[in-house]
């Protein structure tokens, strides 16, 4: 027999996520609580009516007993139902930054009832993943900026399965979406360098070392033909060359590019790539104040937080 409840869903779903907690830790209460027969418990129901019927119309005082003994044994169920989830906590919600187009893994610690059977968890495009201490969820992310969790519908039919009680919970807060990263961008524009030493003209055959572009490489030793042939940036180096790269100044008129997003795609590769480098980097965005140029996990978070709600 299928026991899928025929409620709650479209109408009854929206009335009663009015309702829906917002906070953490939170435990659902009696004003958010909700319950009704599922199809067994409905077809369990009418079954009873009729026994009562019969066994009142003949008179047989054991067929009575039984259909109350069973009546009592539906409402005790309905009861446990109930407070099988209301005895669900939930308590922290992580979240670690992402970027845009990636997955949002979101963990949600909670203390689930001291039975065997763990509620259900239910969410709009989300997929989850229940423990005995914590949720994983997985949410799909397409554009930078804030992100509003979709609400989350915790269901239970403990323990026969004739009752299904839910609750809804909607966090309130926001979670903050990085911008999405160019796949292959452009090398780092050279707008800002401190040479170790000074700079002394040297010859053709001088060149003898291949190495990757980097930000602060004149342009004039950029190796072309093999950029021609096979799209690698490479740049001509005397030996024993060593220079120190200075600060960089990211600004979004140096990406080349119209389009908005498309330039905060750069930019954003851009930084990654400064900071894996160990080159101090700002950020100048059109309209909005500078970030002086800096390194380390607080200013590449301070500028990809810049990017995202630019």
């Amino acid at each position: 027999m299928n026991l899928d409840s025929i409620a709650p869903s479209g109408r009854m779903d929206r009335l009663t996520m009015k309702r829906a907690g917002k906070t953490l830790p939170w435990q659902p209460d009696r004003r958010q609580l909700f319950i009704l027969p599922t199809r067994g418990g409905i077809i369990l129901g009418i079954a009873l009516l009729f026994m009562l019927l019969g066994s009142l119309n003949y008179n047989n005082n054991l067929a009575i007993a039984l259909t109350f003994f069973m009546t009592s044994c539906l409402l005790v169920s309905a009861i446990w139902t109930h407070r099988h989830l209301q005895d669900c906590r939930l308590l922290e919600l992580q979240a670690l930054p992402v970027h845009a187009g990636e997955s949002l893994k979101i963990r949600l610690f909670w203390q689930p009832p001291e039975t065997s059977y763990l509620p259900e968890i239910q969410g709009l495009n989300l997929q989850v993943a229940r423990h005995d201490n914590h949720i994983d969820l997985l949410l799909p992310t397409h554009h930078r900026g804030w992100l509003k969790l979709p609400p989350l519908k915790l269901t239970s039919r403990y323990p026969l399965g004739l009752f299904v009680a839910w609750s809804w919970w909607r966090y309130s807060r926001k979670l903050l979406i990085w911008p999405a990263v160019e796949i292959q961008p452009p090398p780092l524009p050279r707008l800002q360098t401190v040479p170790a030493k000074s700079n002394y003209p040297f010859s053709q055959g001088d060149l003898t070392e291949l190495q990757r572009w980097q930000a602060g490489d004149p342009m004039s030793r950029v190796a072309w033909k093999i950029l021609a042939r096979h799209g690698q940036w490479l740049s001509r180096h005397p030996e024993g060359e060593n220079e120190s790269h200075g600060p960089l100044l990211l600004r979004e008129e140096d990406t080349g590019l119209r389009d908005r997003e498309a330039a905060i795609s750069r930019l954003t590769a851009w930084i990654l790539e400064a900071e894996r480098l160990s080159i101090p980097y700002g950020l100048e965005l059109r309209g909005q104040p500078s970030i002086a140029p800096a390194l380390g996990e607080a200013h590449l978070t301070c500028c990809l937080e810049r990017l995202a709600l630019a």
